[in-house]
């Protein structure tokens, strides 16, 4: 029996941790918060769930003792030291490695970057919304951040710490977990009169389209960080080989 270890507190992860078990599959879900185990066991109280970050010396740990055979990579596409991560320890421990992907989608009236740090050559007149989350604005330290500028963040400690220490004041750091609708987007951009929205290529699980949907009905301009291009399987290439118990 094929015995999963999937990394992901993504929408995907719980999913993929759903499908296996209906197969009759062993798995553990690895999330890195209380809020992802709290969210993954909303959905399906049936799920093995592990709960903390790890670095790549514990995560080697973890996956040493024999349990796996298989680990399934289904981390957010922008969380690309964990990734790394993952597949230094299982190449080291030789542990068959599948990477989930996201498929890709392309709007043509909004604005792309190929990275976070492209912001800092664009100019902004009026409110800036970042959807991207805290980690990646790490990367935007030389971005002088005044009362234009807001966040959307999940609404845990560690992410208001790191949007605070980052320059974002208190009032405009909103928080909230999505995905979220478009009426939920449409709303917090007239209610905080936003121009700009800045997000990541999440995807459809990530809730781009509705995003980019609300940054159209509300006639303001959408800017896009490029994701990492990657090789892997998609949600329903994955769901397949479940399907035909081909793991």
């Amino acid at each position: 029996m094929t015995k999963t270890a999937i990394f992901g507190g993504t929408t995907e992860g719980r999913l993929i941790s759903a499908m296996l078990s209906d197969s009759g599959y062993e798995s553990v879900l690895f999330v890195a918060t209380d809020l992802g185990k709290d969210i993954a066991r909303e959905k399906d109280s049936r799920l093995k769930i592990h709960t903390g970050r790890l670095d790549e010396k514990n995560m080697e740990a973890v996956l040493s003792d024999g349990k796996f055979n298989l680990v399934i990579d289904a981390t957010h596409p922008y969380a690309l030291e964990v990734t790394e991560n993952i597949k230094k320890v299982c190449n080291r421990l030789d542990l068959m490695l599948l990477r989930l992907i996201r498929e890709d989608d392309f709007f043509d009236d909004v604005t792309y970057v190929e990275k976070t740090e492209d912001i800092l050559n664009l100019k902004f007149e009026g409110n800036v919304l970042f959807t991207t989350g805290s980690k990646e604005t790490e990367k935007l330290k030389k971005l002088e951040k005044d009362n234009h500028f807001f966040i959307r963040i999940l609404p845990t400690p560690y992410s208001i710490k790191a949007a605070r220490q980052q320059g974002f004041l208190d009032e405009n750091i909103i928080t909230g977990q999505g995905p979220f609708s478009l009426s939920d987007n449409i709303k917090l951009i007239k209610d905080k009169n936003i121009k700009y929205l800045i997000t990541k290529d999440s995807g459809k699980t990530g809730g781009l389209d509705e995003k980019i949907q609300a940054a159209r009905e509300c006639g303001i301009e959408a800017i896009i960080i490029k994701r990492p291009r990657e090789n892997g399987l998609t949600l329903a290439q994955l769901s397949e080989l479940i399907e035909r118990r081909a793991l």
